[in-house]
C-alpha cells in the first residue's frame, strides 16, 4: 500500500521524500505510524511528506497533542500538525493560552496550532480595534485563523450595509464570511425585505440565496407575507424545520383529527410566531393553544 499511496502523491511531496535524508525502511515505519493513528491511505497521499519525516518527529507531535487534548480523529484531521517541528506546537499552544484561549477552544480550532502565530497575535489586535471583547473572539475563534484583510472587507461592508458595530460584534461570525457572498446576500435579501429587518435579523447574511427563496416559497404557500422583522425571523430556519413543527401543532393540538391540516394552516396564519418558536417553546404553549383553538 506504501507503494501505491507514493505514486499517486504530489510532485512536491514525492520531491520532497526523494531529498529527504531517510530510507524506505524510515518511510515504512511513518506510514505504519500514520496508519496505527488512524489516517486513512488518502489522507496519506494529501500529506505525502510526512513518509520524508523522522518517526521520531511524527511520534513526538501525536503525543504532543494528544497532551493537549485533541483527539485522534481531530488530529487526523489536521495531520500536517505532525510533521511540525514539535517545540513550534508546544510554543504556539502555549503563546493560544496565554492570549486567553482555554484548552477546549484551541481542540476545536486546532488550525490555530498551525499558524504563524505573529499573524494569529494581528488579527486579535483588529477584532478587538472592531470593539469585540474577548468573549466574543474566543467564541468565533476561527477568526483568528482567518486573512486580517477578509475581516476588514467584511466589516466595511457590514458597515455599508448600516450594521453599527454593536450589530457586527454580535454577529462577528459574519466576519469570516467570502465578502462578496455578504453583498450577494444582502441584495437578494432586499428583494423581500427592508433595510430594518435585515439589519436587526443580521445572521441572515449568511444564508445562500436558494435557502432564502425557498423559504420564501414556502411561506408563501402558506400565506404568510409580510416584510417585518418576525417574518425576517421566519427566514432564518429551514423549510424541513417549518414543515416538522407543523406537524408538531396537527399532531399535539389538533391530534390529526378531521381537518386538522386545515386547521394548523389557519393557526399558523393567526400566530406565524408559532413557527419561530423553538420545540421546547411549543411545548410549553401546548395546553394554551389546545384549550384556546380545541373548544
Amino acid at each position: 500500500m506504501l507503494e501505491k499511496v507514493l505514486e499517486k502523491s504530489s510532485e512536491f511531496s514525492k520531491i520532497w521524500i526523494e531529498k529527504s535524508k531517510f530510507s524506505k525502511e524510515s518511510m515504512k515505519e511513518c506510514y505504519a505510524l500514520l496508519k496505527h493513528y488512524g489516517l486513512s491511505d488518502e489522507k496519506i497521499k494529501t500529506h505525502a511528506k510526512l513518509l520524508g519525516m523522522n518517526p521520531k518527529t511524527i511520534n513526538d507531535n501525536y503525543k504532543k497533542l494528544k497532551g493537549m487534548g485533541l483527539s485522534s480523529s481531530k488530529i487526523c484531521s489536521r495531520a500536517g500538525l505532525l510533521g511540525r517541528d514539535p517545540y513550534s506546537i508546544e510554543e504556539n499552544y502555549e503563546e493560544l493560552m496565554e492570549l486567553g484561549l482555554n484548552d477546549k477552544t484551541i481542540c476545536s480550532r486546532v488550525e490555530l496550532l498551525d499558524k504563524n502565530f505573529e499573524g494569529v497575535r494581528n488579527s486579535y489586535d483588529n477584532l478587538r480595534k472592531i470593539g469585540l471583547n474577548d468573549r466574543q473572539i474566543f467564541s468565533n475563534a476561527s477568526l483568528l485563523g482567518r486573512n486580517p484583510q477578509t475581516i476588514i472587507k467584511n466589516y466595511n461592508n457590514l458597515r455599508k450595509i448600516g450594521l453599527a458595530d454593536e450589530k457586527i460584534c454580535s454577529r462577528a461570525e459574519l466576519l469570516a464570511n467570502d465578502p462578496q457572498s455578504i453583498s450577494r446576500n444582502y441584495s437578494n435579501l432586499r428583494r423581500f425585505l427592508d433595510k430594518k429587518a435585515i439589519i436587526t435579523q443580521a445572521q441572515l447574511l449568511s444564508i445562500s440565496k436558494s435557502t432564502i427563496e425557498s423559504n420564501v416559497q414556502y411561506l408563501s404557500h402558506l400565506e404568510i407575507r409580510s416584510d417585518d422583522c418576525k417574518y425576517a425571523m421566519m427566514l432564518g430556519t429551514s423549510v424541513q424545520t417549518k414543515r416538522k413543527k407543523i406537524l408538531w401543532l396537527m399532531r399535539e393540538i389538533f391530534e390529526y383529527k378531521s381537518n386538522a391540516m386545515e386547521k394548523t394552516y389557519g393557526l399558523i396564519r393567526k400566530d406565524s410566531r408559532l413557527l419561530i418558536d423553538s420545540f421546547s417553546a411549543l411545548e410549553k404553549k401546548k395546553e394554551n393553544l389546545k384549550e384556546k383553538y380545541c373548544r
